[in-house]
């Protein structure tokens, strides 16, 4: 069959903020495709990969996106459009942000934007450029599940008496847009636009009130192995990889990107680990740490030595891909991790079991967000504590003893 002309084409234009998201996305939008019509007008798949943290992050991204044919464009976007503008200057240069988003992701209004959260500036500005499209939400992890809070009412201008002088500019548009830029909530003229939501997983949460009317669909597991196989056989690094040998069962341990909110929680955070770490080493385990791709502190090399590399194996080659691309099923017994949600896709793909610690890190957790994502997480997967016998088990942090449950912490 003949390609349709580029401009009878419909476009979609879809955006990536880490690795697994673009296995996730690539995923929904097969299931898409598949599911439209032969007759339907076809669609031009563009790609867009961000990533605030590191720029081999989005190079990772890149190498794992080329071997997939659906993507018509990739676009690597690095960081140019994840840093939010100072607000020193009021109204922000919306004119400069937008043309940043144009020049690199087309000057044509899309149909529809593809994202994995509805929150973040990045998300905004790609809304706010492109303002007719439809809006998709397809899963990119167990806080895809969790509410944010929405905006009640338009945008208002607190101080009355700046309301002249934005008229006589000529600003008061530029004002309503930046105060959208930066407003954390979700505003309802943009949830209006959401039309079609993609999971694989289901239900990890109760959906709020605002995207009942959203369509919901289920993208299949066909789709989700059929990347990861492409993907596989494009790397040599996940071709070829064996796990080293070990004298125990081998359990998977999951490290976690170290957000803002537990910064300043560091030493605590790195105790969490150590506990859970000594306690899976005496209960006759060898622990193989997976360092997060974002991941800025490097806690494997400190665990290695301090528990023998015998007992803790750390893998450069694992740490840039999902770990998805390498696990399987004979290689290890379970998979440990706070909220990561590799413990329900990889469970899902190959099999390992997947067990949750969120109750040890629960009380690090600064922002109400966090505690709903390890709520969910804690709601859904079972405890780590089963790996460990019952003559040595211990509660599993002094917050979580007596007859108080995590989900009545605050």
């Amino acid at each position: 069959m003949r390609p349709a002309p580029a401009h009878q084409l419909r476009t979609r234009l879809c955006l990536a903020l880490g690795p697994w998201q673009v296995i996730s996305l690539t995923s929904a939008v097969k299931s898409a495709s598949r599911m439209e019509s032969a007759e339907t007008t076809p669609w031009r798949n563009k790609l867009v990969l961000c990533c605030s943290a590191a720029r081999d992050v989005v190079d990772t991204m890149e190498e794992m996106a080329r071997p997939l044919e659906i993507w018509d464009e990739i676009i690597p976007a690095y960081d140019r459009l994840s840093h939010e503008p100072s607000r020193e200057l009021w109204p922000l240069p919306v004119g400069k942000l937008f043309d940043a988003c144009y020049r690199l992701c087309g000057y044509d209004q899309p149909d529809e934007l593809w994202v994995g959260h509805l929150e973040g500036y990045i998300h905004r500005l790609i809304f706010e450029a492109y303002p007719k499209a439809r809006i998709v939400w397809y899963e990119s992890g167990f806080d895809s599940a969790c509410p944010a809070p929405v905006r009640k009412g338009r945008v208002v201008l607190k101080h009355w008496r700046a309301w002249p002088g934005l008229i006589r500019r000529g600003i008061w548009n530029e004002h309503f847009i930046s105060t959208r830029l930066c407003d954390y909530r979700l505003a309802r003229e943009h949830l209006a636009r959401v039309r079609a939501r993609y999971r694989w997983l289901g239900k990890i949460a109760q959906d709020p009130d605002y995207l009942k009317h959203v369509s919901t669909y289920t993208f299949a597991a066909d789709d989700v192995n059929g990347v990861l196989d492409a993907i596989r056989r494009a790397l040599p690094a996940t071709r070829e990889w064996n796990p080293p040998p070990a004298d125990r069962p081998r359990v998977l341990l999951l490290s976690q990107m170290v957000t803002r909110e537990y910064v300043d929680r560091l030493d605590a955070y790195r105790e969490g680990y150590r506990d859970v770490i000594s306690r899976l080493v005496s209960a006759g385990y060898v622990v193989f740490w997976k360092e997060h791709p974002r991941s800025v502190y490097r806690l494997g090399p400190v665990f290695q030595v301090e528990f023998g590399a015998d007992r803790v194996f750390v893998s450069d080659e694992m740490e840039r891909y999902p770990v998805e691309l390498f696990a399987r099923h004979e290689d290890f017994s379970a998979c440990v991790a706070i909220s990561s949600s590799s413990l329900r896709y990889i469970q899902e793909v190959q099999g390992i079991p997947g067990y949750t610690c969120a109750d040890r890190f629960l009380h690090l957790a600064a922002s109400e967000g966090t505690r709903q994502a390890l709520r969910a997480c804690l709601d859904v997967l079972p405890s780590w504590t089963r790996l460990i016998p019952e003559d040595k088990r211990i509660d599993s942090h002094p917050c979580m003893s007596g007859s108080t449950r995590p989900n009545e912490i605050h």
